[in-house]
């Protein structure tokens, strides 16, 4: 070796510099150029006579041939021919031999963690009890869930390769693990979206023979696809310089549910780190990909346990069931299998450079294979047409490979054999031959068909190389075309016989009957099922058993009709087992004596009661008969929050007390007001409904407007809630209890039809008489009905019931009036008792989803006032509306349209409707009506110089995103109108 000049330190702090110097091998002399490094390690590989320099902070696994050149040790430079004390980053395996080692000079303390490996242990040494099998290691993927982000809010570990027709970004509410995802949003087709791992977070890996990773992610889509998804694992040099990838998922489909996509792959020789990346390439559809929990993890493989050390007498009797154990990699050997993610006209990726090949765009073949893209191999005319995966990988004599491809031809002209097969080379990397495995031999095909074959690696072959070709073909017209290409390592499976796995205790160990789709999953986290859809319908773990579906309890089949006196007798109760820590705390056939417990008798009936205590004592919920349920607050009344129940000393309470639902709800003291649910401040307790009555004399065309008589309250009609009072000072009047959004329904029958044109039925809002809903009389009817829906009342507002009636006189009549609230604000903390949110009520800050629908109250009213209307019957628009926000919630589903008289509608979904118009003087006879965007007329009605008002009402109606609804009218006269809207988005 002639000297080099080393300088340390520079160019900077931490790197050496060395002049050109010379070196000698087998007797030739090779030249090692100038240069500098920050890395640590600069070495020699032979190459089979083509030798390179690399340098790096990892070294490699040299070979025979190769060797270290120089050592930098934090910016000191060593030539290490020269040196005299040997550094020990530079002691490599088998130099120092055992006998030159004390006796125990060697123990625990000087071995790191991982740097004893299969290799290292000599045949019999290590025994099966002295093995601990647990999990190989933790996750190498740094962030590989998604959830750490830098102040910028980029994600950790992580960067964008490529972003074209559409966005990659993170997201939550969809994430399987967490709380957050990465959504890949394709807005086209088109779409190139891509994210890897950032190059300082790249995962050191080696190519020593047998050596493997495993690689998965969960993966799902807003909308389906067949094609676009792709799990990439890119392999680098010690400098961390590109050089290959394998596809653990190539163009693969997704569906809306999200799925683990898993493989296992194996670096090339010369590959020194793995990166990971996540792409959507030209999806079949426009949709949005979901990714979470990205995983790799190093297999443990079979050469990791010495032969012999798990033996028979180490397995009990009956110990393994399986046929057939099959060890399979799922590594696919050819760099780059279907060329979707190339570009057209170019040289694809992941071959040796070769002009003459190229990706092609095969859509516009007559028979295609549902690709896009593949590999044209031109024909050659006096030589062969190779091409090389720089995918170059150890093996060893017996292993078999399995080889499929699909390929075609551009005509059938030519003689040339084409296949898929390797370039096999020996121990030292010098070439030995070239075999095809899969091939169409000298025949030519002009359609799409497969190939497949399987290679078994002959003695003196350690490595070898992925090769296509198109042997001399004696003319150059032709193409060769190869896509969807699979070269997999292949492991027959060793039959074990006589019997089960039958341990007693298996350490570490992950037992799943399915790696995807229906499955169940045994782990050290607990058990959980999945079914075909995947969603996960059973979890047992450390935080308790939650089920999907219906837990099952079924009593013993006692003759219990004698002992409560029930027919029939009643049927097997079925229960939904659930709730947080502190709730139910035992389910069970419960002895429950209706006498004092001295003279009770057996009875059989589910309970709901706290664990281990006095069933008397304790508040708990009973049916004995499976049809009522009995709630029983107990003797100690503290127990039942928010609720007292009986009366006087509660310690001289000889029996529970009760509250009995069958169906209704009723107690044995004080009034009990079930829970409700509030979703961003509102009441969802749908189905509060109210009925009153009147009945007397109207008076004939009597001004001002007459009123109902007194209300009464029907409570057979309607449920037990109050809604609202009537005051008997004030006849035909109700006043609100609580605030709330309510539907109101004014029915009115006489005992003899109307004869003028003019009469009608009208509710009000007292204080200044705010009129909210009239309905007419059909000329020489006796009846009719008004009902409004949304009306958004507070506390002690009062509503006031009218009628107008020309018969000719005074007319008996009968009236009612049903109210149902639809929505109402959460309780304040003052709230009534039994409604406070403590256990048992639902409350949500944001949005309730509940069968893909929103469950929010939505409420918005609109006006105008004061708009000039020309007459002479021409049709008008009623005016540019005004959002009454104080009357109003959540109002965005909708918005001020931009034609006069219009409400435009920003959200899918049904809605109920109302509008008033009411002109400032008689427009004479004429119509109004509500006009949908589509041309279609939703309702209409007629006016005459009698009716001035028309009151225009849509119980229901489906109004889509970006749809609108106007008003329109036509008058005889000029005049000027007011007009309010009442817009209700129902919650289903």
């Amino acid at each position: 070796m002639a000297a080099s000049n080393i300088s340390h330190n520079t160019p900077a702090a931490g790197s050496i510099t060395w002049t050109a110097f010379n070196i000698a091998y087998n007797g030739v002399g090779y030249p090692i150029p100038a240069g500098s490094t920050a890395g640590r390690f600069v070495w020699w590989e032979y190459r089979n006579g083509s030798p390179v320099v690399m340098t790096g902070d990892v070294l490699p696994d040299l070979g025979p041939d190769d060797t270290v050149l120089l050592l930098n040790k934090g910016g000191i430079g060593q030539l290490l021919p020269e040196t005299t004390i040997v550094d020990g980053s530079l002691i490599v395996e088998e130099s120092i031999l055992a006998s030159a080692i004390g006796a125990e000079q060697i123990n625990g303390g000087h071995i790191e963690a991982d740097s004893v490996q299969a290799k290292h242990l000599a045949a019999g040494s290590v025994t099966a009890d002295a093995l601990s099998v647990g999990t190989v290691s933790a996750n190498l993927v740094a962030n590989g869930s998604f959830e750490d982000f830098d102040e910028n809010g980029s994600i950790i570990g992580w960067e964008l390769s490529a972003m074209t027709n559409g966005v990659v970004q993170p997201v939550t509410g969809v994430a399987s693990s967490g709380s957050v995802a990465i959504q890949f949003d394709a807005t086209t087709t088109a779409a190139n979206l891509r994210l890897r791992q950032e190059s300082s977070k790249f995962i050191p890996v080696s190519s020593a023979s047998g050596r493997r990773w495993y690689v998965s992610a969960r993966m799902g889509a807003g909308t389906a696809i067949t094609s676009g998804s792709y799990i990439r694992v890119n392999w680098y040099d010690g400098n961390r310089a590109y050089l290959s990838y394998s596809d653990v998922r190539s163009n693969g489909s997704l569906s809306t549910t999200f799925s683990v996509y898993e493989g296992q792959v194996t670096p090339p020789a010369a590959a020194r780190f793995l990166g990971l990346e996540i792409m959507l390439v030209n999806p079949n559809a426009v949709t949005k990909m979901y990714v979470d929990e990205a995983t790799v993890y190093e297999v443990l493989v079979a050469a990791h346990i010495g032969d012999g050390q798990i033996s028979t007498p180490k397995l009990a009797a009956a110990a393994v069931t399986a046929d057939k154990i099959l060890i399979s990699d799922w590594t696919n050997y050819w760099s780059n299998p279907d060329y979707e993610a190339d570009t057209l006209n170019a040289q694809p990726r992941g071959i040796v450079s070769n002009t003459l090949c190229r990706v092609k765009d095969i859509s516009t073949f007559n028979t295609g294979n549902g690709s896009a893209k593949a590999l044209e191999v031109d024909a050659r005319n006096g030589a062969n047409n190779d091409v090389f995966d720089l995918n170059v990988f150890a093996v060893k004599p017996g292993d078999q490979f399995y080889v499929r491809f699909q390929g075609r031809h551009l005509n059938t002209t030519g003689t040339g054999p084409t296949g898929l097969g390797f370039r096999t080379y020996d121990a030292k990397k010098v070439g030995i031959t070239w075999t095809r495995v899969a091939d169409f031999g000298a025949t030519k095909t002009t359609a799409w068909e497969e190939r497949e074959g399987v290679y078994t690696v002959p003695d003196g072959t350690y490595f070898l190389q992925p090769w296509a070709t198109f042997g001399n073909n004696a003319e150059t017209t032709n193409k060769f075309y190869v896509d969807n290409v699979v070269i997999r390592r292949m492991a027959g499976g060793e039959l074990i016989v006589d019997g089960a796995i039958d341990g007693m205790v298996i350490t570490g160990a992950t037992i799943r009957t399915a790696a995807t789709g229906a499955r169940i999953v045994l782990d050290e986290t607990g058990l959980k099922g999945w079914d075909a859809d995947n969603v996960n319908y059973l979890k047992a773990d450390a935080d308790g058993l939650s089920v999907t579906g219906t837990l099952t309890a079924h009593g013993t089949g006692y003759d219990y009709e004698a002992q409560t006196g029930f027919t029939p007798p009643p049927i097997p109760m079925e229960m939904v087992v659930g709730g947080a820590a502190g709730g139910v705390g035992l389910i069970q056939t419960e002895q429950w004596p209706p006498y004092p417990p001295a003279d009770g008798s057996p009875l059989p009936g589910m309970a709901i009661k706290p664990t281990g205590v006095d069933m008397y004592a304790y508040a708990q919920i009973v049916s004995r008969d499976g049809l009522g349920m009995e709630i029983h607050s107990g003797i100690r009344q503290s127990k039942v929050d928010g609720v007292t129940q009986g009366s006087g000393d509660s310690t001289d309470v000889a029996y529970p007390n009760l509250f009995i639902v069958d169906p209704e709800l009723t107690s044995s003291s004080r009034p009990f007001r079930a829970p409700k649910y509030y979703v961003n401040g509102m009441d969802l307790s749908l189905g509060e409904v109210q009925v009153w009555e009147a009945s007397g004399s109207m008076p004939n065309a009597a001004v001002p407007v007459p009123r109902l008589g007194t209300l009464y309250w029907n409570v057979g009609m309607g449920t037990s809630s109050q809604l609202a009072n009537p005051d008997n000072s004030a006849p035909g009047t109700l006043t609100i209890i609580n605030d709330g959004v309510y539907d109101i329904t004014f029915s009115y029958g006489q005992t003899g039809h109307v004869t003028a044109a003019r009469n009608f039925i009208e509710i009000k809002l007292e204080g200044g008489d705010r009129l909210i809903g009239r309905a007419s009389f059909n000329p020489y009817e006796d009846s009719v009905t008004c009902t409004v829906t949304g009306v958004k009342l507070t506390k002690n507002q009062r509503l006031i019931f009218e009628v107008f009636q020309d018969s000719g006189g005074a007319k008996s009549y009968f009236a009612t009036v049903r109210m149902a609230r639809v929505a109402a604000p959460s309780p304040s903390s003052a709230w009534e008792q039994g409604n406070k949110i403590v256990s048992g009520n639902l409350e949500v800050s944001g949005l309730l989803t509940v069968g893909g629908k929103t469950l929010q109250s939505k409420h918005a009213e609109y006006t105008t006032t004061n708009w000039a209307v020309a007459g002479n019957g021409a049709s008008w628009d009623t005016g540019y509306v005004t959002l009454d926000a104080a009357k109003s919630v959540n109002p965005s589903f909708t918005e001020p349209g931009g034609l006069p008289g219009s409400v435009v509608f920003k959200e899918d979904g049904f809605y109920s409707i109302s509008v008033f118009i009411v002109p400032r003087g008689n427009p004479g006879v004429g119509w109004s009506r509500l006009n949908h965007s589509d041309g279609t007329n939703l309702v209409q009605m007629a006016n005459d110089s009698h009716m001035w008002e028309t009151f225009l009402s849509i119980p229901s109606v489906f109004m889509a995103k970006d749809t609108w609804v106007r008003t329109q009218m036509s008058y005889a006269l000029d005049h000027s109108i007011d007009v309010r809207w009442r817009i209700h988005k129902l919650p289903y």
